[in-house]
């Protein structure tokens, strides 16, 4: 479902991540295509050298990937992951410019999968932040101050929106995922909010937009 989080799997890389750098900012208000804090993070990740590889676990629109790009030695490799369609297009022609780089339309929880046991990290990049433009948020339901499909996938192309997926939920299940994916730490208030999610879909019909899901929410906290 929506909720999945494949993030979970890096946790097993244990020492074949050497150095993580988060980025842990919310981009919203800056230009498209500015990477947030892009002068420290490359500093702080390239401690192992220039002739090393390196991961961007969150391409985005490339400018991380960019600016280190720039900086590695020509022995240096870069490992990109995103699953936005609209990163990809960004990704593939950096692909073909430059043969150090290489990028993956996967989850980053894949990263052991793609680059093996064997392979010697030196760093990876994390930017929990959003990236996309207000236009993108809005057509996903990534924001609940302009309307949106409640939809909440960032890659259309993979599993159901989260419309479809709450018609086959139960009120345990959807307590569940809000309790642990949707920053409600109150075990009693994510089944109160499931219980009246699921009541609402019950007596007027399936959620189509952000905003009716969001006012429901708002009753209830």
């Amino acid at each position: 479902p929506w909720a999945t989080f494949t993030a979970r799997r890096c946790r097993s890389a244990g020492p074949l991540l050497r150095s993580v750098w988060r980025a842990d900012v919310l981009p919203r208000q800056l230009p498209e295509r500015q990477a947030v804090m892009s002068f420290e993070v490359i500093e702080g990740l390239l401690h192992d050298g220039l002739d090393a590889v390196y991961v961007d676990c969150t391409f985005g629109r490339g400018g991380h990937s960019t600016e280190l790009l720039k900086r590695l030695a020509p022995e240096g490799r870069l490992i990109a992951f995103d699953l936005d369609p609209d990163a990809m297009v960004a990704a593939r022609a950096l692909e073909q410019e430059d043969f150090r780089f290489t990028f993956h339309h996967r989850p980053h929880g894949d990263l052991l999968d793609v680059v093996g046991e064997a392979e010697s990290l030196s760093g990876v990049i994390i930017d929990v932040g959003s990236q996309a433009a207000a236009d993108e948020e809005r057509s996903r339901g990534f924001t609940n101050i302009q309307d949106g499909p409640l939809d909440l996938r960032l890659d259309p192309l993979r599993g159901v929106p989260a419309s479809q997926w709450l018609q086959t939920v139960s009120v345990p299940e959807l307590a569940w995922v809000i309790k642990e994916f949707g920053e409600e730490d109150d075990a009693i208030m994510s089944h109160r909010l499931a219980e009246a999610i699921l009541e609402r879909q019950q007596r007027i019909g399936p959620f189509r937009t952000v905003m009716e899901l969001a006012d429901v929410c708002r009753e209830i906290k």
